[in-house]
């Protein structure tokens, strides 16, 4: 399943990179600017289209998936607290802003 996932970002990232840099992600964006390499106006356009097309998405995988079915793809995590769930999504944030 990693391999799908990175094999999709990594496509998405060459077939659309010459038109949006292949920010897709806001993280990646906050990085860029914090990095100087895109304006706040262009970073701001990208994150409002980036939440934009996250909530589409969103939207038609609801509308798609069958009658009675509660959690997509959720997992739970026995033995993780709250806030070690955020710690573990700021480092793995963090290592993605960084490889880009």
């Amino acid at each position: 399943v990693s391999l799908a996932f990175g094999l999709a970002i990594a496509t998405l990232a060459q077939s659309l990179g010459h038109i949006s840099g292949a920010h897709l992600n806001p993280a990646v964006t906050l990085g860029m600017l914090a990095s100087c390499q895109i304006s706040v106006l262009k970073a701001v356009m990208y994150i409002v289209a980036q939440m934009l097309g996250s909530a589409l998405a969103s939207g038609i995988v609801y509308g798609a998936r069958p009658n009675g079915t509660d959690a997509l793809g959720l997992n739970s995590l026995n033995g993780v607290t709250p806030s070690q769930g955020v710690g573990i999504e700021l480092l793995a944030t963090f290592q993605l802003v960084l490889c880009v």
